[in-house]
């Protein structure tokens, strides 16, 4: 249920969050589009109300409606311009500091989050930096937390494009590690994107990264993929969603994941034969 019922006049959704004109009507909904509702909340009950999402980013009626549809009973979308300050989650566009914080002061107890998506059957098209990245040519992309891990990180990757170019006699050498490849693996496994990380589907609530699968996929190393997650994976540890990590990661890395409350499972040993 996408409920505009409230009438408090917010602001304008910033210039950023409206989709580029294209000078084309937004597209109509598809007749065949799969409407699959999202699954009620379930728990021990905290308040009355449902939980109030508010688009801080220019999405028509029918879109909220089928967002609202999706979140499941217990959740209600409103457009900016119709929220009160009690919103739960605000979903805005990637901003800078003053927006947000003008966002923070319109909404003191709500979750920001910064989005990027796109929907044709709507005509939503809210790319940002992220996407443009991840659509770009670039060679890598690193989330490192500190100097430490950056420096980490790059020297990995220099080991392994090194490698490829000494190795082997020119007709077959080893590919390096795909940075950004291994940066979309992630998305889709956590959500991000359509289909699931290799090694199964996790448990609703769960998320588990298969270190070993991806160094078979990108003929990386699982070393350097853990480090590349770790962000993320902080990320997942603060919202409570638990984490396995499949694999054998280096001893400190695993022994900081665990501190951490994330659980990590060792590669089955094959016997050779």
């Amino acid at each position: 249920m996408a409920s505009d019922t409230r009438h408090h006049r917010g602001p304008e959704p910033p210039r950023s969050a409206r989709p580029a004109p294209t000078g084309e009507p937004a597209l109509p909904v598809p007749a065949d589009r799969e409407e699959a509702p999202g699954e009620a909340l379930v728990g021990d009950a905290t308040r009355s109300r449902p939980i109030v999402v508010v688009t801080a980013i220019a999405l028509d009626e029918p879109a909220r409606e089928a967002l609202a549809q999706r979140l499941g009973p217990g959740h209600v979308v409103q457009d900016i311009r119709e929220a009160e300050p009690d919103a739960d989650i605000v979903l805005v566009p990637p901003a800078g500091a003053m927006l947000l914080g003008l966002l923070r002061q319109q909404f003191p107890e709500a979750r920001l989050l910064a989005t990027e998506f796109t929907d044709d059957g709507y005509g939503a098209d809210f790319r940002g930096p992220i996407s443009r990245i991840l659509a770009s040519d670039i060679d890598g992309y690193f989330m490192a937390p500190t100097i430490d891990d950056l420096a980490r990180v790059t020297r990995s990757a220099a080991r392994a494009v090194a490698g490829a170019l000494t190795a082997g006699d020119g007709s077959g050498p080893t590919r390096p590690v795909d940075f950004l490849e291994a940066n979309r693996r992630l998305m889709l496994g956590s959500g991000g994107g359509e289909g699931p990380l290799p090694g199964g589907d996790p448990a609703q609530g769960d998320v588990t990264i298969d270190l070993d699968a991806w160094a078979r996929a990108l003929d990386g190393s699982p070393g350097i993929l853990a480090d590349l997650a770790w962000p993320l994976i902080q990320q997942f540890v603060a919202q409570d969603v638990r984490v396995t990590v499949a694999g054998d990661p280096p001893g400190p890395w695993t022994d900081r994941a665990r501190a951490a409350g994330v659980r990590v499972r060792p590669s089955p040993r094959r016997l050779d034969g």
